[in-house]
């Protein structure tokens, strides 16, 4: 009869194959979620990568955009999150930066436990803090697309009609010398991305909407800007889209301003590193830009 009870034993094993499926599956997302750095980058990148993503919490935890179980129960963040989306507006505003899709995302990397994710949003508030080095004034908005387009029972492609909410608001009380409207590409790595001195960097495009009577001075602006950042590296820059025809939108709240432009930042696939890495170059470009250095080199 005592023979009948050795299957106790057996719960023990079960969990021992439990605990290596677990062990397995958390090593292999791990892969999954990090081959196109670990395996398209040099060691001297992945260790910058780990120093970045995993041990500079303070920039992540201060720009950053939570997920919305942080946002449900943000208390652990203590007061690191009274600072997320601070302006500094005690200055007159030479740059506004706006965000038509905040939500557009890159390469997923859950920082535990502050569960950041790296987004459009948070690269305005990255490229804002670089131009503080060029004693440049950038303004961030953080009012909520998403808010806003349930406000008025909008679904997603009305995310220009709410954003164009935003800029006529701020045009009414400020006048910036310019104005950008930062997006991320859909498309591969291998589009998105480049090596400039052995650090891979997000490449840059510019889109400009033809669906309106004055793009031409978009359009001469976007000249001048891409002009500068293939001065810096001609591989970065993805060069200028102009956008017209059925199914596209075609005017991108450029109507509102011949001082605005539409940048796409990189993809998808592409990581917060090479985000920060062309962002560093965006700002120096952007300086020159205000500078009045406009000409080719």
């Amino acid at each position: 009869m005592k023979k009948r009870f050795k299957a106790s034993k057996k719960p023990f094993n079960i969990l021992k194959i439990v605990i290596i499926l677990i062990i397995s599956f958390s090593i292999t997302y791990f892969l999954k979620d990090h081959y196109d750095f670990i395996f398209k980058n040099s060691i001297n990148n992945i260790d910058s990568y780990f120093k970045l993503n995993l041990f500079k919490k303070d920039f992540f935890i201060k720009y950053a955009i939570l997920s919305e179980a942080s946002n449900k129960d943000d208390t652990y963040l203590g007061d690191y999150i009274k600072d997320i989306g601070t302006n500094d507006i005690a200055n007159n505003i030479d740059i506004y930066i706006y965000n038509s899709h905040q939500t557009e995302s890159y390469q997923y990397q859950k920082i535990n436990p502050y569960n950041v994710y790296p987004t459009v949003l948070l690269a305005s508030y990255s490229l804002r803090e670089k131009l503080k080095d060029y004693k440049i004034n950038a303004y961030v908005e953080t009012n909520n697309i998403t808010e806003i387009l349930r406000a008025n029972n909008w679904n997603y492609k009305y995310s220009y009609e709410a954003s164009r909410l935003l800029i006529k608001d701020f045009l009414a009380n400020n006048n910036p010398k310019l104005i950008i409207d930062l997006h991320r590409d859909s498309a591969s790595y291998e589009k998105t991305t480049t090596i400039i001195n052995g650090d891979s960097y997000a490449k840059v495009l510019l889109v400009v909407g033809k669906k309106h009577e004055n793009y031409l001075t978009n359009f001469n602006l976007a000249n001048q800007i891409n002009d500068l950042i293939k001065n810096e590296d001609n591989s970065l820059s993805r060069g200028i889209s102009l956008k017209d025809g059925k199914g596209v939108n075609g005017i991108y709240n450029q109507d509102l301003a011949s001082n605005m432009i539409l940048l796409e930042l990189g993809g998808q696939y592409n990581t917060f590193l090479e985000i920060d890495n062309t962002l560093n170059i965006v700002a120096k470009v952007l300086y020159l830009y205000l500078n009045g250095n406009t000409q080719k080199e």
